[in-house]
């Protein structure tokens, strides 16, 4: 049996806010520490219902001031991108060997 080795690739932008790794685009939304696993809690006194994050993941050391998490192979989007409908991320992601 021959085995093959499978290579994943994260797409990431500002709209990601979770840690992945090996990844390719631009800096995600968020830090690589956050709170998430959202859970719907009903507030007693008006009824309303909110989704509230439940849980603190820890993906780097304690401490870690990191707005992003910066991809590894960082692929700038522009306008002109955009409005034309081309997507240089998955480009550059499909591109590698």
């Amino acid at each position: 049996m021959r085995w093959a080795a499978i290579f994943v690739l994260v797409l990431i932008a500002s709209g990601c806010a979770s840690a992945a790794e090996p990844t390719v685009g631009q800096p995600s939304g968020g830090s690589p520490n956050l709170w998430g696993d959202v859970e719907t809690v009903e507030l007693p006194r008006s009824g309303l219902t909110a989704r509230v994050a439940a849980l603190y993941w820890q993906f780097a050391r304690r401490g870690d001031k990191r707005l992003a998490v910066e991809p590894d192979i960082p692929v700038a989007l522009t306008a002109s991108d955009f409005f034309a409908g081309r997507d240089p991320v998955l480009a550059r992601a499909l591109a590698l060997p």
